[in-house]
């Protein structure tokens, strides 16, 4: 059984508008980055329990953050210590090779 057309046209405008907006937040963790070519790791260091201290490891995940909408670049630990344990969604590779 299909989709009528009107219902799967919607779904696939409403799809393709999440994604712009994904992409958006994307380029605003790029922007926050200018002249690196791969974007660091703004998670906090284990170390830090007074003071944010980034971690500042390569980064190689982007990371959703449902709590502020926000995107985060995010080395592999970190990435996943957060999608695992605080509900964040990954989004992919930085793309830095």
């Amino acid at each position: 059984m299909s989709l009528p057309k009107p219902v799967f046209d919607a779904i696939v405008k409403e799809q393709n508008a999440a994604a712009d907006a994904i992409r958006e937040l994307i380029s605003a963790a790029r922007a926050r980055h200018p002249g690196r070519k791969s974007p660091l790791c703004e998670e906090a260091a284990p170390q830090s329990r007074t003071y944010y201290i980034p971690c500042a490891a390569p980064a190689a995940r982007f990371v959703l953050s449902e709590r502020g909408r926000v995107v985060y670049a995010m080395c592999q630990p970190c990435a996943d210590h957060n999608v695992r344990n605080r509900g964040c969604q990954d989004l992919g590779p930085t793309g830095a090779a």
